[in-house]
């Protein structure tokens, strides 16, 4: 008659659940990481394409999504006010 093998502890699924955590958070983390040259490009992008105006011009044309705003510290920042569907 064959012995009875052995089977391998059965892991819990919290472990499973801590990884799965520490891989949601390590992503969340490289997300954030938006470098002033980045906030730059898409600044430019967004005046090239007509997709951001000034701030304080009445009505958005066509085609226009954001308007600059300066902050606090005078640094220009892009607002949404619309959604452009082409």
């Amino acid at each position: 008659m064959p012995k009875p093998t052995k089977r391998a502890p059965v892991k819990s699924s919290s472990s499973k659940t801590a990884k799965t955590q520490k891989v949601a958070t390590k992503k969340k983390t490289a997300a954030k990481k938006v470098t002033k040259a980045d906030e730059a490009a898409y600044l430019e992008m967004l005046v090239k394409t007509g997709q951001a105006v000034p701030a304080g011009r009445g009505a958005l044309p066509p085609g226009a999504t954001h308007v600059l705003v300066p902050d606090d510290q005078g640094k220009v920042k892009a607002v949404r006010r619309r959604y452009s569907i082409s």
